[in-house]
């Protein structure tokens, strides 16, 4: 029989031969010391929920990156052509991005304009030419001799 409670005395922490008293207050300790299931969950459940919130909080990053280099092209801050570059500074570094917008001057329509390919109907002027040549008065092969290099 001492050899029994030997065996429960080892398996509580205590050394073989403890008195039944020390046992007993082994034993309960470790029982009141048991995780309550109601309070805790598993790690599995906690780590999906990082997961999910760090998705969420990417989703709503990346919308707020748009919706700010939007505004900023929208105010002439940014043109068309640095959008990417924009949002993956905001994306980077927010605060930068706002510095960076507020201390831009506001672009003019003429840089703000993206290039449109010609509808005039002759690929060797754009629509900006055509307007170039009408503001000067020149005629379109005077025009094109400039464009080249040549004097006109």
């Amino acid at each position: 029989m001492r050899a029994d409670i030997d065996k429960v005395a080892v398996a509580s922490g205590l050394a073989a031969g403890a008195k039944a008293d020390d046992i007993v207050t082994a034993v309960n300790s470790a029982v009141t010391g048991r995780v309550d299931p109601t309070k805790y969950v598993p790690i599995a459940q906690v780590v999906a929920l990082q997961s999910d919130l760090n998705s969420l909080k990417a989703t709503v990053q990346g919308d707020k990156a748009t919706l700010a280099v939007n505004k900023a092209i929208e105010d002439g801050k940014i043109v068309p052509a640095l959008k990417d570059w924009a949002l993956k500074l905001y994306g980077a570094d927010p605060a930068q991005f706002d510095a960076f917008v507020g201390a831009a001057p506001v672009l003019t329509a003429v840089q703000r304009a993206t290039v449109v390919p010609p509808t005039n109907g002759d690929p060797a002027l754009t629509n900006e030419d055509l307007a170039v040549m009408n503001q000067l008065g020149l005629s379109k092969e005077s025009f094109l001799q400039v464009k080249k290099g040549g004097e006109a």
